[in-house]
């Protein structure tokens, strides 16, 4: 019996195995690179969400700014009965007001406004928190006590919360700045 050998060029070329493990390698790089976009497009919800936000903070904080100075703390503190017009629920009004800008697929974000206060109404130069820049001389005597100084403010430190459900769970963005009187 004689068997014919084919020349060795016609011999030469990839195997069964080869081609499997090259598309085994290409599923992988595809499977990655598909994953890639989906996280990127899901990150730009998150930056838009994010970018909505920093500028709902920045409008409230306007609008704290435009107010009487001597009437932010207490319209906004945690005693509703010193409000300057008792009718109006100034914190209530953050939450229910028409938003240009909508955070989140669920709606606006919830608002909080945080101060250097003691929880009972009294504003305190001796709250221990280093992002408001506390402690600090609040009303100008160059003293820093622990007296209520709601009445006698020059400076307001001020922390704007934010806290909303987003395309990535639940997210909260914080602005604090310093209000001072004109």
């Amino acid at each position: 019996m004689r068997t014919t050998q084919r020349p060795k060029h016609a011999r030469e070329g990839f195997s069964l195995v080869d081609v499997c493990v090259a598309l085994f390698i290409l599923a992988i790089a595809l499977g990655t690179l598909v994953g890639s976009i989906f996280y990127a497009l899901r990150l730009e919800d998150v930056n838009a969400e994010s970018a909505a936000a920093s500028q709902q903070a920045r409008a409230i904080l306007e609008e704290l700014n435009s107010m009487d100075f001597a009437e932010i703390f207490a319209a906004y503190n945690e005693v509703p009965g010193d409000d300057p017009d008792p009718t109006h629920d100034y914190v209530a009004a953050l939450q229910t007001r028409e938003r240009v800008l909508q955070v989140g697929g669920k709606g606006g974000p919830t608002v909080s406004v945080v101060f250097p206060s003691d929880g009972l109404g009294h504003l305190r130069e001796d709250v221990d928190n280093p992002a408001m820049g506390m402690p600090r001389d609040l009303n100008g005597d160059e003293a820093k006590d622990a007296n209520d100084h709601s009445g006698d403010y020059v400076i307001l430190p001020v922390t704007l919360r934010l806290a909303w459900e987003g395309v990535g769970g639940d997210r909260t963005l914080e602005m604090s700045t310093l209000l001072r009187a004109r």
